[in-house]
């Protein structure tokens, strides 16, 4: 069992962000998830972020997150090639030990949440237990 899935306070953040068009940084800095996920140079500027976030005293990157506007919660082709380290030769997670949240939204709604992990002994992103409810 992943630490994401043992700490039900991430899952109900990520909930509270998605009923209230939010982040973290407040809800001046909502984006469409569409419109910006495509963007590689917001992507990386979004994980830079991340990363000195996860640097701080406390803090510790346990999720990463996003939806799937109007399709199912799976870890697309795309969703691990960004999540693997891009100058290896063999697959190696560019975050390890940490989960990936895929979330379904259909006109605003949530549909399905799947979260998914590094599998060492298999080398891939496989599914991970997850349960969520939202508020």
């Amino acid at each position: 069992m992943s630490r994401l899935a043992d700490d039900p306070s991430v899952v109900q953040r990520i909930f509270d962000h998605i009923d209230n068009r939010s982040t973290d940084r407040g809800e001046s800095s909502w984006r469409e998830p569409v419109e910006h996920y495509r963007s590689e140079p917001r992507h990386r500027r979004e994980l830079d972020q991340v990363n000195r976030d996860a640097d701080r005293p406390g803090w510790t990157l346990v999720a990463i997150y996003h939806s799937h506007p109007n399709h199912g919660a799976y870890f697309s082709p795309t969703d691990k090639a960004r999540a693997l380290v891009p100058w290896e030769s063999e697959p190696e997670p560019l975050y390890p030990g940490v989960a990936y949240v895929v979330l379904s939204v259909y006109d605003g709604a949530l549909r399905d949440a799947k979260a998914y992990a590094w599998d060492g002994a298999a080398r891939d992103f496989v599914e991970i237990g997850f349960e969520a409810e939202s508020a």
